[in-house]
């Protein structure tokens, strides 16, 4: 995780010169949260559903 948090700070201090760690964890925490409530949902509405749905 430490050589992708450095590509992450990397990244985002070109368009963002002041960001800090906290910051980073702050952003890498959030899009794990949301890519497993979109994975919950899509696993949660697939058995209810006649069609499969890929657009998620």
């Amino acid at each position: 995780m430490t050589d992708t948090f450095s590509k992450i700070k990397e990244e985002l201090s070109l368009y963002y010169p002041d960001v800090t760690d906290d910051d980073v964890e702050k952003l890498i925490t959030f899009f794990k949260l949301s890519a497993k409530a979109v994975y919950a949902a899509k696993k949660a509405a697939s058995p209810f559903n006649d069609t499969k749905s890929d657009n998620l």
